[in-house]
């Protein structure tokens, strides 16, 4: 397969999937990653985009740089991972963030370093079926889960209707 040529003019880094690249048929490990420009921000500010949360998927199209893989086929950690990129890059690695403490219900900022995210390992195997089984220590229950597309969510959402 002929590898798809960028632009050399547009600036791009290499994301790393958390996924590894096992959901793919391609095996793909990281994707090409254009940052964030000022012209981003119609999409980011755009409110038919906003009214039918197109948003997210609109600028995963015109960022990630790979055509050998479909944005609608890339499974949410991998996408999450992936904004992180582009947030981190754009806006700086500080995130302040309001929430509250469900305990006192009382609401406090927090601040988060996006820099010093971890990704943890995956190191589950998925069965004939493409789901994985795991073990919730807290709750003691085995739980069966398949990791969804934004293609396949939509499909779900559409049989809900």
């Amino acid at each position: 397969m002929e590898e798809y040529k960028i632009d050399p003019t547009i600036a791009y880094d290499v994301v790393e999937l958390p996924s590894k690249g096992i959901h793919y048929t391609n095996n793909k490990k990281s994707v090409r990653v254009a940052y964030l420009t000022a012209s981003d921000e119609n999409i980011l500010s755009a409110p038919n985009l906003i009214a039918n949360n197109g948003v997210i998927n609109e600028l995963l199209k015109r960022k990630v740089l790979d055509k050998d893989l479909q944005v609608d086929d890339i499974v949410d950690e991998d996408r999450q991972a992936i904004l992180i990129f582009l947030r981190n890059t754009a806006f700086g690695s500080e995130y302040i963030l309001t929430t509250y403490d469900p305990k006192t219900e009382k609401e406090f900022n927090t601040t988060i370093n996006l820099e010093t995210l971890k990704i943890k390992d995956f190191n589950l195997s998925e069965n004939s079926e493409g789901e994985y089984s795991y073990y919730l220590t807290k709750s003691k229950v085995d739980v069966t889960f398949k990791f969804l597309t934004r293609k396949q969510e939509d499909e779900i959402d559409k049989i809900k209707e």
